[in-house]
């Protein structure tokens, strides 16, 4: 059976990982990826790497769309993840939300990503994304409520004031949001990241609630001027606002494996990392030659049986804004079976 581990494990070997991670470092995240055996029908994954220093913390994520849940109806967690309740909360969040109760048209596609920083626990606790259209704040609100009640976490009044102040204001700006509830950061608030969002005409309605961290950080401006698409700005809305804002940015024209391989989008922006010193230059090179694909044989032995292709390609650069820091970028490798 293909599983998140059996396709990581072809992956541990490419000096690609090795430069990015270290090769220590790679084997935690082979074993957050062979915890997950049991979402085996998962096709879609991210690797996330920082840039600008030789730490290796980072994160491992996959994307479990409504075709992937349906063929893995009837599953039974692991006896480990049985009993952790978070896990069991996932499970009941994936039911409601591909039947349709949290929200009545679903966005396909819910995001597990677990933090890999040293060794992980046997049971690691992930992170969960999911997409909403944004129609009125109060219906957009009840939905992420909706999400929230079933990890047993309440909208407080105040978040609710700094989510309805931001949905009014960002809303005109972007075609949707994709909804993080940080539950492996039990401390950390909820994550809101605008999607197809104007980087503009966002970041200005973001100051009209107070963050404005962007005002230091007048480079953002290059990213226009590089032909950088924004896929997402993200923020931190608990009680209170978090300064941080991130960016992420790709280029429309170099998603595809044969597109990142035919133009120099890619290398010259991660020059322009390198020069700018937030991106080290081995790093810079290592996330350049992650671009390929390859078919995989599991079994050397065995010429009747399938060989799916992995592909890999670059598939955003966020940067992270803080008050009085540099910029601190991250990479994401994804890799799909095809």
């Amino acid at each position: 059976m293909f599983t998140p581990g059996v396709f990581f494990r072809e992956l541990r070997a490419d000096s690609t990982l090795q430069a990015l991670f270290g090769a220590e470092n790679i084997v935690h995240y082979q074993t957050v990826a062979d915890s997950l055996h049991f979402l085996g029908s998962a096709r879609l994954f991210m690797l996330e790497s920082p840039l600008g220093d030789s730490g290796n913390e980072g994160g491992y994520s996959l994307c479990v769309t409504r075709r992937d849940w349906s063929e893995a109806a009837g599953f039974v967690l692991p006896e480990a993840f049985a009993t952790e309740p978070r896990w069991r909360q996932i499970a009941t969040f994936f039911d409601r939300w591909y039947a349709g109760a949290i929200c009545a048209e679903p966005i396909d596609g819910l995001c597990l990503e677990v933090d890999v920083a040293g060794t992980p626990p046997p049971v690691p606790v992930p992170s969960l994304f999911f997409g909403v259209e944004l129609e009125t704040a109060d219906e957009t609100i009840n939905t992420i409520g909706k999400g929230m009640q079933v990890f047993e976490q309440e909208i407080s009044q105040t978040q609710r004031q700094l989510l309805q102040a931001l949905l009014q204001n960002v809303g005109p700006a972007c075609k949707g949001l994709f909804v993080g509830l940080m539950l492996s950061r039990p401390a950390a608030p909820l994550r809101l990241c605008t999607c197809g969002a104007d980087l503009p005409a966002v970041l200005t309605a973001i100051k009209k609630i107070g963050i404005n961290t962007l005002d230091g950080h007048p480079d953002w401006q290059e990213f226009l001027q590089r032909g950088l698409y924004c896929s997402h700005v993200d923020i931190d809305i608990g009680d209170t606002c978090g300064a941080k804002v991130g960016i992420e940015v790709k280029f429309l024209s170099a998603m595809t494996v044969h597109q990142q391989r035919k133009t120099t989008h890619w290398p010259d922006f991660m020059e322009w990392l390198v020069d700018k010193g937030w991106c080290m230059r081995q790093k810079s090179q290592a996330a350049l030659n992650w671009t390929g694909g390859r078919r995989y044989c599991p079994d050397l032995f065995d010429f009747t049986g399938p060989a799916p292709v992995i592909l890999r390609s670059l598939n955003h650069v966020k940067l992270d804004f803080l008050p009085n820091r540099p910029p601190q970028a991250k990479v994401y490798l994804r890799y799909e079976i095809g």
